[in-house]
């Protein structure tokens, strides 16, 4: 799978839930696409970063379909919205349920690490922010041209 489609099931599995019924779970990108000001919760998924494990290109990546791949850490960051005028949750337990969602209950992505930052306001979207990142441990594997996927991956074992 693309980066892409791994963050609309990403944020797919959040929709899925509900505690997330009067929450919108949307995609970080385009910011032009955001509800500003906020009128009601928004969880936005997006990507943080990758970051490529060097030295081990090449190792055989055992999880989907056992392929070769190059190990790497991929963060997602999920951007928490709770606009003081609505009744509702605040960031941090909305945040504990997306901590619960994806790395306590069943965690079928496989993330490993959870960080969140305060909550602050933000004055352009008239509401409070929270700003966590997860990390996932993945494969990144060309697959022809430009394209490359990404996968998830439990074991690393050398090719000897």
């Amino acid at each position: 799978m693309t980066i892409s489609e791994l963050r609309a099931q990403i944020a797919a599995e959040l929709e899925g839930d509900i505690r997330f019924s009067g929450c919108k779970v949307q995609s970080a990108y385009p910011a032009a696409r955001r509800e500003f000001p906020v009128t009601r919760p928004i969880i936005a998924v997006g990507l943080d970063g990758l970051e490529m494990e060097p030295g081990l290109g090449g190792f055989l990546v055992s999880g989907e379909n056992d392929q070769y791949g190059a190990p790497c850490v991929l963060s997602m960051r999920f951007d928490i919205f709770t606009p003081d005028s609505v009744p509702g949750p605040d960031p941090c337990e909305l945040l504990e349920a997306v901590l619960d969602r994806l790395a306590v209950s069943g965690n079928r992505f496989g993330f490993f690490a959870f960080k969140g930052g305060r909550p602050a306001w933000d004055k352009n979207a008239e509401s409070n922010l929270l700003t966590a990142t997860g990390k996932l441990r993945m494969a990144v594997s060309h697959t022809g041209g430009e394209s490359f996927t990404v996968s998830r991956f439990d074991v690393i074992s050398s090719e000897i």
